[in-house]
């Protein structure tokens, strides 16, 4: 009896690392359902099922949460741009105000329909400057803005806990592909 695939609900899926999870998931013959903005290339780029979701303005649709095995949430404003006030503002509230409105659009659900973990993204920076001490999952965020935010987001993200659900997250450190990430715009200079 072949086992039933994994039905999984992405957000981010345009993104570097979220388009490359969202080809892995689907070549392992997961049910990837996507999130986006702008669903129609989600879909054009992906060639995924994508359902629309505006982050900072309404709950994520219950019809692309329910019966999820699982939900992978890496929507965020990009961090790799100059940190202006008005993009720290759009940063920190991409990620919180979107974690929000996730977890609002998770308790509308009743508790059997729910996924039932979430794999929330964050970053490394959430420790901080650090020279060549080691660093676990048990250390203290650092003071910096990329810190306080992951803190803040992880805590948004954590509260899904409270709806039985497992929660994870995701602490990713600099990222290196020739077609986005801090590569791509280190490479033009060595080339």
């Amino acid at each position: 009896m072949a086992a039933t695939p994994a039905r999984v609900t992405l957000t981010g899926a345009t993104g570097l690392i979220g388009s490359a999870l969202a080809r892995e998931l689907a070549a392992a013959g997961a049910e990837v359902i996507v999130l986006s903005r702008d669903p129609d290339r989600a879909h054009a780029a992906l060639d995924l099922p994508a359902e629309p979701w505006e982050p900072l303005r309404e709950p994520a649709p219950a019809s692309a949460l329910a019966g999820r095995d699982a939900l992978v949430h890496l929507a965020g404003e990009t961090i790799a741009q100059r940190w202006s006030p008005r993009a720290r503002h759009a940063i920190r509230e991409s990620r919180l105000l979107g974690t929000r409105n996730l977890l609002e659009g998770l308790r509308r659900l009743r508790a059997p329909q729910r996924p039932p973990v979430l794999l929330s993204a964050s970053a490394v920076g959430f420790y901080g400057p650090h020279r060549e001490e080691p660093l676990d999952e048990d250390a203290p965020p650092g003071r910096d803005f990329l810190a306080q935010l992951c803190a803040a987001w992880e805590s948004e993200a954590h509260a899904a806990a409270e709806l039985d659900m497992r929660v994870l997250h995701l602490r990713t450190g600099v990222l290196l592909d020739p077609r986005g990430g801090a590569l791509a715009k280190m490479l033009p200079p060595f080339r």
